[in-house]
């Protein structure tokens, strides 16, 4: 994780509800590689596995829009 983390050098995680954790991050690269790369560090290194919803920002989005919107696709992910 440390190595991802160095590349991720501005980002905000905060527990949005319940098991819903929220990171918000400037990394440009594409949403499913970042998600996949962290999804793994985090099974790798734990017993937990995880699911990552990712929606990108659009300016004049609510918080509560990009929100609901990555859980939508989080969801969409572990029923596939």
């Amino acid at each position: 994780m440390s190595k991802l983390s160095a590349e991720i050098r501005e980002w905000l995680g905060a527990r949005a509800r319940g098991e819903l954790l929220v990171l918000l991050t400037n990394v440009t690269e594409d949403s499913t590689s970042l998600a996949e790369r962290i999804r793994s560090c985090v099974e790798k290194q734990t017993i937990v596995t995880i699911s990552i919803g990712y929606c990108k920002y659009i300016e004049g989005m609510e918080a509560s829009e990009v929100i609901n919107n990555a859980v939508e696709h989080s969801h969409h992910l572990a029923n596939a």
